[in-house]
């Protein structure tokens, strides 16, 4: 959001707000719920539910997208993650004894923030990858528009760009307003 579509970190954040506020709503409702049924049901819909809510957001990204135009998928998204971590916490930690329980909710706490970090910095490597992979095909198919005196920088600002697309976001500064 703040590196591609030049979003400010506040709009950025205010951005994803949909998602956490969903999220917020469906995980109490969750949590009763797999009380009274089981619990891997509820997951399973989350998880899909989730799934949807990232194929909306596939199909809606492009370089003109708004937060609003991302406001329903993230919050899709949100109500699927909502439906999954309590009863994922819950039926993680049933069948430990009492006297054992901060130690495993340690351990799963832990465990998930790891999972995280790691798929989070896999995605990431895996998107910047792609940019840096297809940026230059995309730009050669777009130079031919900009007058001939701009071309060759183009072409050399777009492979520079390319190979820097490990690093968005560093060394960026936004001019005073």
């Amino acid at each position: 959001l703040e590196s591609i579509l030049n979003f400010s970190a506040l709009h950025a954040g205010l951005t994803l707000v949909p998602m956490s506020l969903a999220l917020l709503i469906a995980a109490p409702f969750a949590g009763r719920l797999a009380d009274r049924i089981n619990g891997k049901f509820i997951i399973m819909f989350g998880l899909l539910l989730s799934t949807v809510g990232i194929l909306f957001l596939i199909a809606e990204l492009g370089l003109g997208i708004s937060s609003w135009t991302l406001a329903f998928p993230l919050a899709v998204i949100g109500f699927g993650m909502g439906s999954t971590f309590a009863p994922l916490t819950a039926l993680s930690l049933r069948d430990i004894r009492p006297n054992m329980a901060g130690t495993a909710s340690g351990v799963f706490t832990t465990t998930r923030q790891v999972g995280i970090a790691i798929g989070s910095a896999v995605v990431g490597a895996i998107l910047a990858n792609a940019v840096a992979h297809n940026l230059p095909s995309q730009a050669s198919k777009v130079v031919h528009q900009l007058p001939a005196q701009f071309q060759a920088a183009f072409t050399h600002m777009v492979l520079v760009a390319s190979h820097s697309a490990q690093s968005y976001g560093t060394g960026q500064t936004r001019p005073a307003h």
